[in-house]
């Protein structure tokens, strides 16, 4: 799928399921090592969770800020820059409006090309 230095919303191909301690983690690290398949580095949307849990609606965007503060820090303590298409990216997943129609598909634009994965 080719980049869109707009970041034109995409819909996910495949969207996983799991409860909480069944391996959603790993199946999501397994698959990101695959060069074909890219996955959001927020891994838990909890789009509907905001919606309609409203106790969510008070920590979710501080939790989708603090995954962007992480991948920088993971960035840095490589000694690496955050490529700009990433950062423009995190920078659309991160500021603004959260949690509407528009920024759900933008979680799931296609990955910038300077990124083969997020850890």
């Amino acid at each position: 799928m080719k980049w869109d230095s707009e970041g034109k919303p995409k819909k996910p191909a495949i969207i996983g399921i799991g409860a909480q301690k069944a391996g959603t983690t790993w199946l999501s690290q397994m698959l990101g090592q695959h060069p074909k398949v890219w996955s959001s580095p927020f891994k838990e949307v909890q789009f509907f969770n905001y919606l309609y849990i409203e106790e969510h609606r008070k920590w979710l965007p501080w939790h989708f800020r603090m995954s962007r503060t992480s991948i920088e820090k993971r960035h840095a303590a490589r000694g690496q820059d955050v490529p700009a298409e990433v950062q423009a990216y995190l920078e659309r997943i991160t500021r603004g409006k959260m949690f509407t129609n528009q920024w759900y598909k933008q979680v799931f634009a296609p990955r910038p090309k300077a990124c083969c994965r997020w850890m």
